[in-house]
């Protein structure tokens, strides 16, 4: 039998209303009065609960653009403080900060005409948004162009964005080794910013307070010596949406500002937005100036992909050292055989909790099997690639009662599908790095693995296998690669490159993914873009200190 839900007093009065003939008129109004009222304690209650709906939260900004009328209000103008500021003090503003301010008044736009301009050349809703709701692609732009973020986030992601609905959006796009996120649940006009003052940078989004609010994403652009905080968002003026630089709040004249605009019932018009709190993603340290080698590479990678086309999702990383190049490598994407490795080495983890000692590995492997002996399949899997062997080793590494999900999460592994074939490019370069660095499985398993993967293959000296003969006396090159040509095309190649040298040398680790809707082009194109990606790391790689 059902459990009957109990409603408060205020849901009771509410699902009246809806139920009433004249229901809809009553609730509009009784939405209005609690918004007007939302000061005073008796409407409290009742604006919660309308609150407590999750439509405002799917509508986003769509919502305030179908109330808005003639009557919007208009910004302040925009003030030159920051040149005055530079000036009185100049070793007190770091240059990243003049960066940011420039960068965003790239985006500026006096009329709807150039609004319509700036959003369509964001790329979001394929190259046709509007300026309406260009607020997430936008702040993310400033912030790319300014490089506090990695160039190749994609701002269409951002458009539309929920945290609660896509967190993940925010953890590599933010990520914590440079990035801090506060939550407040205070609305704008409530919230202290003098205990808690914005900073050049932030990241904000702003909640919906009810159904009758949009949400908000902006980036604050910069501060000026008074402590007042401007930012370069799309605004709703009285002949259309503009993107306009708008001062934010002024900590010396509470009340003034665009935060309180946003939330004066007055405005309801308009449309209303931070009145259900907000979040911040601060930084807490300066992106480090690439090397000219690194901006070199990120040049000859990029001029493959402008050349060959292509979407593509690769990271470089030096092994127990930096990451050297990112793109898109947080996105989990199908990647083919490339999920073998990984195969691999849970197969060798099932084996080692299956109490098999690591020192008969060989003569286990050589006389144990499923139809074939496991040596046979695990040849067949890493170096031919045999959908079958793999079948068979993944179904046997579970027989012996291993929690795959589990161990590659204990692994740190959490964005990986080896069953559908799906991870991201960063967490298989974790993977081959600490493959490479025995943190996961035996030496023994670690060594049988790179044999394999060092093997003569069909086709050896194509895609990351051109640098096989490039390798000096001493240098080490262990490769999986993998093709889907379905109705989408993928050409994936990942690879560990060592290079001999004072104190053991250096190491690396490439994951490179490229991709098309459709398998018209064929591989071959993709096939060049990976090679001629290869020659520019190999450059980087010898030209590095």
């Amino acid at each position: 039998m059902p459990v009957p839900t109990s409603y408060s007093r205020d849901e009771k009065i509410f699902r009246v209303l809806l139920r009433h003939p004249w229901g809809t008129f009553g609730l509009v109004c009784a939405v209005v009065l609690a918004i007007c009222l939302s000061a005073w304690g008796p409407a409290t209650g009742f604006a919660q609960a309308i609150a407590a709906d999750p439509a405002p939260r799917e509508k986003m900004e769509k919502l305030a653009v179908a109330s808005m009328s003639a009557a919007a209000l208009d910004p302040p103008p925009s003030q030159s403080v920051m040149q005055v500021a530079s000036a009185s003090n100049p070793a007190s503003i770091p240059a990243w900060q003049g960066t940011l301010h420039t960068a965003s008044l790239d985006y500026l736009a006096n009329s709807p005409d150039a609004a319509l301009t700036i959003a369509h050349s964001l790329g979001y809703a394929q190259g046709n948004g509007d300026p309406n709701n260009m607020c997430g692609p936008l702040a993310i732009a400033i912030l790319r162009d300014a490089g506090l973020i990695n160039k190749y986030v994609d701002p269409q992601a951002f458009w539309l964005w929920r945290p609660d609905k896509n967190p993940e959006l925010a953890e590599t796009t933010f990520p914590a080794d440079r990035f801090t996120h506060y939550q407040f649940s205070d609305a704008l006009n409530r919230f202290d910013f003098k205990s808690f003052p914005l900073q050049p940078g932030d990241f904000l989004y702003l909640y919906a307070g009810n159904t009758l609010s949009y949400e908000h994403m902006l980036v604050v652009t910069r501060v000026d010596e008074a402590g007042r905080a401007y930012s370069v968002t799309n605004i709703k003026t009285n002949s259309g949406f503009n993107v306009q630089e708008v001062m934010l709040y002024n900590p010396n004249q509470p009340g003034a500002g665009q935060f309180y605009q946003w939330t004066d019932p007055r405005n309801i018009k308009v449309g209303l937005t931070g009145t259900g709190g907000f979040d911040v993603w601060r930084m807490t340290s300066a992106p480090p100036n690439p090397t000219p080698q690194e901006t070199a590479l990120a040049g000859g990678i990029d001029q493959a992909i402008n050349q060959y086309g292509g979407k593509w999702h690769i990271l470089i990383k030096q092994i127990n050292g930096p990451v050297i190049y990112s793109r898109q490598a947080d996105d989990q994407i199908p990647v083919a055989s490339l999920i073998k490795v990984p195969i691999a080495m849970l197969f060798f983890k099932s084996l080692e909790m299956s109490g098999i000692a690591a020192d008969q590995y060989n003569s286990y492997l050589s006389t144990q099997g499923d139809g074939r002996t496991y040596a046979q399949l695990l040849d067949a899997m890493l170096i031919h690639s045999e959908e079958d062997a793999t079948r068979v080793l993944l179904q046997d590494t579970r027989s012996r009662k291993l929690d795959t999900d589990r161990t590659l999460k204990s692994w740190g592994i959490t964005k990986m599908d080896v069953d559908n074939r799906e991870t991201t490019a960063s967490q298989l370069a974790a993977l081959l790095e600490d493959l490479y660095t025995g943190e996961f499985i035996t030496p023994e398993g670690r060594t049988i693995i790179l044999n394999l993967m060092g093997s003569p293959v069909a086709n050896d000296n194509t895609r990351l296998g051109i640098l096989r003969s490039l390798l000096p006396a001493g240098g080490e090159f262990y490769e999986k690669r993998g093709t889907i040509v379905d109705e989408q095309l993928v050409v994936g190649d990942s690879a560990i490159v060592t290079l001999p040298g004072p104190e053991g040398g250096q190491g690396y680790v490439l994951v490179i993914v490229g991709s098309w809707e459709s398998a018209s082009p064929g591989s071959g194109v993709l096939v060049k873009a990976t090679e001629q990606m290869a020659r520019a790391f190999w450059t980087f790689a010898n030209s590095s200190p």
